[in-house]
C-alpha cells in the first residue's frame, strides 16, 4: 500500500534528485504541486511526485523555465490557495497595528535624526577645536623657527668674535705688539 502523504525529503529520494533542487523546483512551480498543511508541516500528494519528475527531466534536457511550465500547464492544473477573508474587527486590529508599527518606526527614525543631529554639532566643534590646535602648532613652529635662527645668529657671531679674538692674541704674541 503506497503513502498518500509524502514529505519533500522522502520524494526527493523517490526520484534521486538532491533534496536542495527538490525545493528549489517546488518554490519555483508551488502553483503545481499538490500539498496540505504548512511550514515543516506540509506534506505532497503523490500527484506531486509527478510534478516534481517533469520539471527534474526538463532541467535534465535543459528546458527553459518557461518550457517547463508549458509542459506543466498541459498535464497538471494549477493549484489554488483559497484563504477565508479576516473580519472587519480582525482588519482593524491588523491595521492598529501597522499603524502603531510605522508609528514607532516614525519615532526610532525622529530619535535617530536627533542623535546624528547632536552628533553633527559636535563634529562641527571638534573640526573647529582642530583647525585651532593646528593655527596654535603652526605659529609654535614657526616661533620655534625663529628662535633658532636667532640662536645660530648668535652663534655665529660668538664664533667670529672667538675666532678674531684668538687669531688677534695669536698676532700680539707673534709681533709682539
Amino acid at each position: 500500500m503506497e503513502k498518500d502523504f509524502f514529505t519533500l525529503s522522502d520524494i526527493a529520494k523517490k526520484l534521486k534528485i538532491p533534496e536542495s533542487n527538490a525545493r528549489y523546483y517546488r518554490d519555483r512551480f508551488i502553483e503545481y504541486i499538490p500539498f496540505v498543511g504548512e511550514g515543516r508541516q506540509r506534506r505532497y500528494k503523490s500527484d506531486a511526485i509527478e510534478v516534481l519528475r517533469l520539471v527534474a527531466e526538463g532541467y535534465k534536457r535543459n528546458l527553459t523555465t518557461t518550457d517547463i511550465e508549458t509542459l506543466l500547464n498541459q498535464r497538471f492544473a494549477r493549484t489554488v490557495e483559497v484563504t477565508q477573508q479576516p473580519k472587519t474587527t480582525t482588519q482593524q486590529e491588523q491595521i492598529s497595528e501597522v499603524n502603531q508599527g510605522i508609528l514607532q518606526a516614525f519615532q526610532q527614525i525622529a530619535s535617530a535624526m536627533e542623535v546624528m543631529s547632536k552628533q553633527q554639532e559636535d563634529i562641527s566643534e571638534l573640526k573647529k577645536q582642530v583647525a585651532d590646535l593646528m593655527e596654535e602648532r603652526h605659529l609654535q613652529d614657526k616661533y620655534i623657527e625663529e628662535k633658532f635662527e636667532e640662536r645660530d645668529r648668535k652663534l655665529m657671531t660668538s664664533l667670529r668674535e672667538t675666532q678674531q679674538t684668538k687669531q688677534n692674541s695669536f698676532f700680539k704674541r707673534l709681533f709682539g705688539k
